[in-house]
């Protein structure tokens, strides 16, 4: 009897169950990804290629058994993995060859895990602390959220893991907490995800100006965030404690509302 082999593939981000996802982080760490960035490594093609390649055949439970032909003999574990959904049959008897032509069109497929996801993701759980929702919606205060993107553009600025732990101790609620190399690369997708999902939350405010970089020195990034204080509290220094325990998302709303009635105070007056 014939079997047809059916290879599942994510589409996207969010597709990935928790076990998927630091799967693929692990084997993204393995493959030494994360430095100096991910999304600037010249000759990362191949290695991009190998990670999805890799997760594919782990998630569809396929092990290599030897080179044929073009491609490679691959035979279905008899073991079930808790990211398995396939029911259990005699196909896990049968072997299955995929040339290198197929692996290469799988591996295209992924092409959505060089860049951060849209909708942000996180794993839920590190070193035994729970994560706040993945899109911050609760459990973050100003403050830990103004402490995250400093840390965050200090690491942009010195590719310093320690900074990433810095952030994974808010973004758990744990001060001691212990990252893995995976779980640190889990720490810089999951905030490059926040930072294109807040432009698109916050567009007045998250909108950079003119010629402004990503990265930021050291200064600049104090002043804008004593700016965003100042703006909150209206120049009241007896309300800072008041506004920095305030919840980021609702920080962030009086922040946006604040630029946008700047903005169209600046179209009905412009300057001359």
């Amino acid at each position: 009897m014939n079997y047809e082999l059916n290879i599942a593939v994510p589409k996207s981000w969010t597709d990935l169950r928790q076990t998927q996802l630091r799967f693929l982080y692990h084997t993204m760490a393995m493959s030494n990804l994360l430095h100096p960035s991910p999304f600037t490594l010249d000759s990362s093609s191949a290695s991009w290629a190998a990670v999805a390649v890799t997760c594919i055949l782990k998630w569809n439970r396929l092990k290599k058994l030897s080179p044929y032909a073009d491609g490679f003999l691959f035979k279905i574990n008899k073991r079930p993995t808790t990211n398995d959904q396939r029911p259990k049959t005699n196909i896990q008897n049968s072997t299955f060859q995929i040339t290198n032509s197929q692996l290469a069109d799988l591996a295209f497929t992924m092409q959505w895990i060089r860049e951060p996801s849209p909708v942000p993701v996180r794993l839920k759980y590190i070193d035994g602390a729970e994560a706040m929702p993945a899109d911050l919606s609760e459990g973050m205060t100003f403050e830990e959220w103004l402490a995250c993107e400093n840390l965050w553009q200090g690491y942009q600025a010195t590719q310093d893991d320690t900074l990433l732990r810095e952030m994974a101790a808010i973004l758990y609620h744990k001060p001691d907490i212990r990252l893995a190399p995976h779980e640190s690369i889990s720490i810089f997708y999951w905030w490059a995800s926040v930072k294109i999902m807040m432009p698109q939350r916050f567009p007045h405010f998250f909108r950079p100006a003119s010629g402004q970089r990503e990265t930021e020195n050291g200064q600049h990034i104090t002043d804008n965030m004593n700016a965003q204080i100042r703006a909150l509290t209206k120049g009241d220094v007896t309300k800072e404690a008041q506004i920095l325990a305030l919840d980021a998302m609702r920080a962030l709303t009086e922040l946006d509302a604040l630029a946008r009635e700047y903005e169209e105070l600046n179209r009905k007056y412009p300057k001359k």
